[in-house]
C-alpha cells in the first residue's frame, strides 16, 4: 500500500473511530487539507499526494505512526501518552525508503 492510500485509511479511521464528534472536514483543516483535495485524492481523480507537512501534522495532532505512514511497517496509532519525536521518525522512515541511502 502506498503512502496516499494509508495517509487516506488513516483520515478515515481518525474520523470514524476516535473522533466522531468532530466532521471529517474540520479534522482536515485542522492538518491543513483542503477537504475538496482530499476528496478528490481519495475518489482518485486527483494526482496530487499529502504533503510532507500533512503528514506531520496528521502525526501529531491524532497520534497515527510515522513509521507505519511512510513504510507500511508498524501500528497505524500510537496508544499510549509517550511523546514521540515524529520529526525524527519521519526522516528515518523516509531515508528507509527503497532506493534512497
Amino acid at each position: 500500500m502506498q503512502i496516499k492510500k494509508r495517509f487516506i485509511q488513516a483520515i478515515e479511521f481518525v474520523s470514524k473511530a476516535h473522533y466522531p464528534a468532530k466532521l471529517q472536514t474540520e479534522i482536515l483543516r485542522s492538518i491543513d487539507i483542503a477537504p475538496t483535495n482530499y476528496y478528490k485524492m481519495r475518489a482518485g481523480t486527483s494526482a496530487s499526494y499529502p504533503t510532507l507537512e500533512h503528514c506531520y501534522l496528521l502525526c501529531t495532532q491524532y497520534s497515527i505512526s510515522a513509521e507505519w505512514l511512510i513504510t507500511g511497517k508498524g501500528i497505524m496509532q500510537y496508544m499510549d501518552e509517550k511523546k514521540i519525536d515524529v520529526k525524527t521518525l519521519l526522516l528515518a522512515a523516509i531515508a528507509a525508503l527503497p532506493g534512497k541511502k
